[in-house]
């Protein structure tokens, strides 16, 4: 568990921008972890389009919950506070 984290971490120290394939292998490993991590695109509303939460299957965390425009941000700020969890 501990190595998944850290190839996290490795990623996010990077400052590119994180590739599609990036955040679904980040969203796989996740899931390995026996985390819930959700991405959603909400066309409807004007702001605000995307929302990313990261939960814990397990109750061990506190839900992590950002919305923004910019996909490539809120994935970077949910994953640096779950890599803290």
């Amino acid at each position: 568990m501990e190595q998944t984290k850290e190839e996290i971490i490795a990623l996010l120290k990077n400052p590119d921008v994180l590739t599609n394939d990036q955040i679904m292998d980040v969203f796989f490993k996740i899931g390995r972890l026996g985390d819930i991590f959700i991405l959603k695109n909400d066309g409807a509303r004007e702001n605000y389009v995307y929302t990313v939460v990261i939960s814990s299957s397990k109750g061990s965390f506190d839900s992590i919950r950002f919305d923004g425009d910019d996909l490539n941000v809120i994935v970077r700020k949910a994953l640096n506070e779950y890599v803290e969890t």
